[in-house]
């Protein structure tokens, strides 16, 4: 009998191993490439939705001589690794954040993916991957995870959140989660509100309590479209912790005397990791804290 296991034990071991690569992780090595193209044309969003150029037209051209870059210098991270950061054309260094946004890029969404795929979503939980209804939530947060990377680099450098981001992707975000579970609308209801609600509270009350303008307008669309997404007991945690980061950045200028304490600083950054963190592990922190009050 140990023998005969042993025999039949090996192929389905194997069986098992194959369809675990061809089930899990081969379309994962694939999300993680093409993240990592995404993260490319983020950088081209990023760079040129600030300054109102068009995004759909012209290739990338180095900032410094004008150059056209070609296309085997473009491909993400391993041309900035292989050029050492410098235009092949004329030396001009290349910001490091070219590589850092493609590389961030490429992990999130297959972060992303994984969550879907061992977790759950906020809204449909563990379900059987592969299924219409998980193929529409794993859309959806994909370009939910790379539209919260370009509006966290582009706020942090130019201080806004523009509505060309926010707006696709609320629209984007309300149609496939709707396709994926129309019951779901009343708690994305809820979340919209909140998400929304709260930054948009906070924008009318901070001059009063700060003496300065706390938030803008584009915090508020951000938060209400991270409630979509997220629904309302998440966005809100996301909410807290994008506070709470936020003011670990901001104590320094606590202490830095009235003029410190009057700069504006981007909260869309925070908003952001405050949302992936939400997402990530808000389900086991919100499970752990209700536990508290059954004990």
């Amino acid at each position: 009998m140990p023998y005969k296991e042993g025999l039949f034990g090996a192929p389905l071991f194997l069986c098992y191993i194959a369809f675990m690569l061809l089930d899990t992780y081969i379309p994962a090595a694939f999300i993680f490439l093409y993240g990592l193209a995404i993260g490319s044309f983020l950088n081209v969003v990023i760079f040129r939705l600030p300054r109102h150029q068009g995004i759909a037209k012209g290739g990338s051209a180095c900032p410094g001589c004008g150059n056209a870059i070609k296309w085997y210098d473009n491909i993400p991270v391993l041309s900035y690794i292989i050029l050492r950061g410098k235009c092949r054309a004329c030396g001009t260094r290349i910001s490091p954040r070219y590589p850092v946004v493609e590389l961030l890029t490429a992990v999130l969404l297959t972060a992303i993916y994984f969550q879907l795929v061992w977790i759950g979503s906020p809204y449909g939980g563990l379900e059987p991957a592969w299924t219409a209804a998980w193929i529409l939530r794993l859309l959806a947060y994909l370009w939910f995870g790379a539209a919260l990377i370009a509006c966290a680099f582009i706020d942090a450098e130019h201080r806004i959140i523009p509505n060309r981001i926010v707006f696709p992707t609320f629209v984007i975000g309300l149609v496939l989660l709707l396709g994926a579970n129309y019951h779901a609308w009343t708690r994305m209801l809820l979340g919209i509100l909140a998400g929304g609600g709260i930054p948009l509270l906070l924008l009318l009350l901070s001059p009063l309590l700060l003496k300065r303008q706390g938030m803008g307008m584009g915090d508020v669309k951000l938060g209400a479209t991270m409630g979509l997404f997220l629904g309302w007991q998440l966005v809100l945690l996301a909410i807290f912790f994008a506070s709470l980061f936020g003011s670990f950045y901001n104590l320094p200028k606590m202490f830095g005397g009235p003029e410190k304490r009057r700069q504006v600083f981007p909260f869309g950054p925070f908003l952001a990791i405050g949302a992936l963190t939400a997402f990530f592990v808000g389900m086991p922190i919100i499970t752990w804290y209700l536990g508290l009050f059954s004990l």
